[in-house]
């Protein structure tokens, strides 16, 4: 099984965990796609999650730091090649975008997707980075907050 992370800032935790479920993107999508709950295969960051920023600068001065989900690999099941046709992605903004990703170091074979909502039955854990220290538990999946 490959662990499959959805990374956020600690500020968008709270509400993911009250909504019970994490749900598909909706900024920054152009007329006509369809919004998508990312995920990366990336154990140690996605660094389009704030690009230019790295992981321990997100961590001590982001309020609330930052945060991932993991889900089994099956609740993420379309790779980006996939996502970009399937999302209708215009080609150009794709293309774009993984140029972008690979400026700041992240990997577009590691992305992953769905296009559903992912409710709290679905994740493995929920963990916050700590400089020093790395991803520590913040609770378990069933809490009702972290």
């Amino acid at each position: 099984m490959s662990r499959t992370f959805h990374y956020t800032k600690g500020l968008h935790l709270s509400a993911i965990i009250a909504a019970g479920e994490i749900l598909p993107a909706r900024a920054y999508i152009g007329r006509g796609e369809r919004p998508v709950v990312w995920f990366s295969l990336n154990p140690e960051w996605e660094a389009t999650v704030w690009p230019g920023k790295a992981r321990e600068e997100l961590a001590v001065t982001l309020p609330l730091g930052i945060c991932r989900i993991e889900v089994d690999e099956a609740t993420a099941p379309y790779t980006w090649d996939r996502l970009r046709f399937l999302a209708k992605i215009h080609p150009a903004v794709a293309d774009a975008l993984e140029d972008s990703a690979r400026k700041y170091g992240a990997d577009p074979c590691e992305w992953r997707g769905t296009f559903w909502p992912v409710p709290r039955e679905k994740w493995v854990a929920i963990e916050t980075w700590v400089p020093g220290e790395g991803w520590l538990p913040n609770g378990t999946p069933t809490d009702k907050a972290a």
